[in-house]
């Protein structure tokens, strides 16, 4: 969007009610072992492109109104993560990914849990 012209970007605007602009910056440096450490510069470098784009869009696309959201949060520091600082995955039958566990029970330490089924729709009973 940065790129286009102005009659080009208001004619994306045109009759249009709402438009989702997804900017995806700080997760696609951050998920890659190889570029995590650029996270950081990546949140000032995201906040900045969004900014001009808000200056830009009520002058080049006649756009007044804006909502601004992020999909999830995230937890990275200058630092690696000590082991100690890490939780321990309790109970059984359970799958790790570096951001989720589902397993037979909640993994507690200020985590929250869901019931698998409520968000599939079916009878499986282990959390995520």
């Amino acid at each position: 969007m940065k790129n286009l012209k102005r009659d080009e970007l208001r004619s994306i605007f045109v009759n249009k009610q709402v438009i989702y602009i997804y900017h995806n910056q700080i997760d696609a440096r951050g998920d890659a072992a190889k570029t995590e450490d650029e996270v950081f510069v990546a949140c000032y470098e995201a906040v900045d492109e969004l900014y001009k784009m808000l200056c830009r869009l009520p002058v080049s696309a006649r756009v007044s109104n804006f909502i601004i959201t992020s999909d999830h949060g995230f937890i990275y520091q200058r630092h690696p993560i000590a082991e100690n600082e890490k939780l321990a995955v309790s109970g059984t039958n359970g799958y790790v990914n570096h951001r989720f566990v589902i397993g037979d029970q909640p993994q507690g330490g200020g985590t929250g849990a869901i019931r698998l089924g409520t968000i599939l729709g079916n009878d499986d009973e282990r959390v995520v």
